[in-house]
């Protein structure tokens, strides 16, 4: 926690936190979302940096530099996700929606959204922990692209706290950044990470927690507490399966002090104290994160709708599995689904059956379909079922050369969290369990950390940097491709000024700030069925009429 790598990471966290429980509170005192939580969010961070930086070190050089860095981050990740626009479909569809009612001063605690369209249904019941995030942002820039800055903020949070933990393990810093690295660039994030998406959000606070736990299990402080606090806070209000996976996760300490009371030196005066701590951290923060953070969800839905998973469960319940499931996966349990889609060619359609494929090859298909937000079979990337043959082995080989003391810990790791992954129905879809992502890169620690020298281990980093490799070229990519084409298209809508362009949105209702950031004028129409000349947006339902139109 000492060094600049880890206090910058944990820095980049709380400032997050805080921002999130400023905007919980100012919803539950029934007021709008406001821009300012921003600035409010960054003094209060500055509190935590001045606490967490050695008395000595307080009004040192360094400190500034760590505040620079800190500010540099921030800018930097809101100029980002400014430039890019968000081209999904879960994006466009409800999750920028939501950000436009909540930016208008919609309170969704308090009031239910009746716009009469089926994103209703989503915006008023699921967790909406990002989309406070988001619409802080949205409010201060009054760019809706800027909403995703949260996204970059967490990502470089994560890996610096990676980085800072690792480097007390591992003496080589270069394997420190490359693991560091892999562990956070998974499939999902890269696909996710320029859009509204909030799937890779779970991988990266797994990532947080599990190096809390292990960091309090290790070298016990408050700034450790702080950080589990705000992961759970966090983790708990992306989506409905989150609270699930951050409940699990708490076996982790609760093995770890289990297999501790045995053999630790400590008085049991000291592991008393250690344990009760946490213990109440952990439930302060599922309290906070339920009742106060997640009450326009959890609470709600209970209340009005008799389910807190409400509308994934309980009566009226909605199935949105079963649209979306490839042929052939009905009739399977989940294990043979997590099989068939880590053993199959990479694939995002929902008519032909998953193919099992030889795990060395990768087609041009599977590259196409790596682009994906959300890719179904295969979502891990084209070599990933290399990647599990090749840590099968690695552990088959090396198993009786591990520490006995590591080995359990790194157990209870792979334990807890294969039992996070096998608890959701449907573990064949990456973006429902991204966590699976790191158990081989858990296997490759385990090996290095024990000094043990292994081809086996550095070919599964090479596999994974080649798997990444291939799924960021597809990404950036097509993200590039896709960018141009809509900066061509707005450019071309805001050139025809003659009279409001007739726009047809479709699903993508919330296409209407994009056009009317870039200064297009234009009007909304139910239809323009007929219409000769038409520009249909890139990646959207959205569809202008140029009938009229005059440059």
């Amino acid at each position: 926690m000492n060094n600049r790598v880890s206090l910058i990471g944990y820095l980049l966290l709380v400032f997050t936190g805080i921002n999130l429980l400023a905007a919980s509170f100012l919803v539950i005192m029934n007021q709008s979302i406001h821009g300012y939580i921003f600035i409010f969010s960054f003094f209060v961070s500055l509190i935590f940096l001045f606490f967490a930086t050695e008395r000595e070190q307080r009004f040192s050089r360094k400190t500034v530099v760590n505040l620079v860095i800190f500010i540099i981050i921030i800018g930097g990740a809101i100029k980002i996700s400014e430039k890019f626009y968000d081209f999904s479909y879960d994006g466009q569809a409800y999750h920028q929606e939501a950000l436009i009612h909540m930016k208008d001063n919609w309170n969704p605690l308090y009031e239910q959204l009746t716009t009469g369209t089926a994103q209703d249904l989503w915006i008023n019941h699921y967790a909406k922990g990002i989309w406070y995030l988001g619409t802080i942002i949205y409010e201060l820039t009054g760019n809706i692209e800027s909403a995703k800055a949260f996204n970059f903020v967490l990502l470089i949070s994560t890996f610096l706290i990676l980085v800072g933990y690792l480097q007390t393990k591992l003496n080589n810093v270069g394997l420190v950044i490359v693991v560091s690295s892999l562990m956070v660039l998974s499939p999902v994030v890269t696909n996710q990470i320029f859009t509204n998406y909030n799937d890779f959000f779970i991988v990266l606070l797994i990532i947080n927690l599990i190096v809390g736990y292990l960091n309090y299990y290790e070298t016990p402080n408050y700034k450790i507490l702080i950080n589990i606090f705000i992961s759970i806070i966090l983790l708990v209000n992306i989506k409905f399966t989150a609270l699930g996976y951050a409940l699990i996760l708490t076996g982790i300490p609760i093995l770890l002090y289990i297999y501790n009371f045995y053999i630790a030196k400590a008085s049991r005066k000291e592991k008393k104290q250690k344990i009760l701590l946490l213990a109440f951290t952990i439930c302060s923060s599922f309290i906070v994160a339920i009742a106060f953070v997640g009450s326009s969800s959890y609470i709600k839905n209970t209340i009005t709708k008799g389910h807190p998973f409400y509308p994934l469960a309980g009566e009226g319940k909605v199935d949105i599995i079963t649209v979306n499931s490839p042929a052939g996966l009905s009739d399977l349990n989940r294990i043979e689904k997590m099989y068939v889609s880590i053993f199959s060619e990479t694939y995002n359609g929902l008519e032909e059956e998953p193919k099992t494929k030889f795990p060395l090859s990768v087609s041009k298909e599977e590259i196409f379909y790596s682009k994906a937000t959300d890719t179904r079979i295969g979502g891990f990337g084209p070599l990933f079922g290399l990647i599990v043959i090749l840590t099968l082995c690695l552990s088959l080989i090396y198993y009786r050369k591990i520490d006995k003391e590591q080995g359990y810990v790194f157990l209870i790791l792979v334990t807890v969290i294969m039992i996070s992954i096998m608890i959701n129905p449907e573990p064949w879809w990456a973006r429902y369990v991204p966590q699976l992502w790191i158990i081989p890169l858990l296997f490759v620690l385990l090996i290095v950390i024990n000094k043990i020298k292994s081809y086996v281990a550095y070919a599964i980093l090479l596999v994974y940097m080649l798997n990444i490799l291939i799924i960021g070229y597809a990404t950036m990519g097509d993200l590039y491709n896709s960018q141009m084409a809509m900066e061509d298209q707005l450019e071309s809508l805001k050139a025809y000024s003659n009279e409001a362009i007739p726009i047809e949105f479709g699903v993508y209702e919330a296409n209407r700030a994009r056009l009317e950031e870039y200064g297009i004028n234009f009007k909304k129409v139910d239809s323009i069925e007929g219409c000769q000349n038409i520009i249909q947006l890139t990646y959207s339902t959205a569809r202008a009429c140029l009938d009229n139109q005059q440059n």
